[in-house]
């Protein structure tokens, strides 16, 4: 269930409250509930390219980049991310994602986040690698990256209150980071064929099978994880 359906739906919204007070309800939360603070992701691509190509790219790196950026080929960000790292990786790629994503925040802007973490105490996924979510808290949030193969499954079945699964990983490390295509190949499989015995699509199949969603700040557009959920759905 997205925020859009529910809008104006007054049926819709009674069986979201239903579901809430019956603590059935994970908010899985996308990249536009940051947008406001933090960069989006082709944003951040795109301007971090601009600062590095004429330092460090080849022509034909330069090439490539050009051509995703223009595109709308699914999971184009994958690419895109990659040729920057392989290029530009000693250029500072991981520190301009922490500037960019590890934020201090105004009073103003830090209400919806405290009021998130206030309306969903228990468990909440997330694909973004900002820290707005738990840096916003009065309370320590546990927080779980996707690449934490043994801990997905506990947080989603003990469901302890304050959890945050990250499930591409944290701008703060980045050993957690899920953002190239060979990191998301490595994590859900080669190409378009998903492997559903990974650990994470593993998990997310049980989370969108088990668990009523509600997404808040996505878009819904094509990646990885909402191939798996299509599939659950048909």
């Amino acid at each position: 269930m997205s925020i859009s359906e529910i809008e104006g739906n007054k049926e819709s919204l009674a069986r979201l409250v239903a579901l809430h007070r019956e603590k059935k309800v994970v908010p899985f939360i996308g990249a536009g509930f940051s947008m406001d603070v933090c960069p989006g992701w082709g944003d951040f691509l795109e301007e971090f390219y601009e600062k590095v190509k004429d330092r460090c790219m080849e022509d034909k790196d330069i090439a490539a980049f050009e051509e995703l950026r223009k595109s709308s080929e699914e999971n184009r960000f994958e690419a895109m991310a990659q040729i920057l790292l392989q290029c530009a990786e000693s250029f500072g790629f991981k520190q301009a994602m922490e500037k960019a994503f590890k934020k201090d925040v105004m009073a103003e802007k830090q209400k919806k986040f405290r009021l998130l973490n206030q309306v969903f105490p228990r468990l909440k996924i997330t694909t973004n690698y900002d820290s707005l979510i738990e840096d916003n808290h009065d309370r320590h949030i546990d927080t779980i990256r996707g690449n934490r193969r043994d801990d997905l499954k506990k947080a989603l079945n003990l469901e302890i209150d304050n959890t945050l699964i990250k499930i591409h990983g944290c701008a703060r490390d980045a050993s957690t980071f899920i953002l190239t295509k060979e990191q998301y190949d490595s994590h859900y499989g080669v190409g378009e064929s998903i492997d559903e015995g990974k650990p994470l699509p593993d998990f997310l199949i049980e989370l969108f099978t088990h668990r009523h969603l509600l997404f808040i700040g996505s878009s819904l557009q094509t990646d990885r994880w909402l191939k798996l959920l299509d599939r659950r759905q048909n």
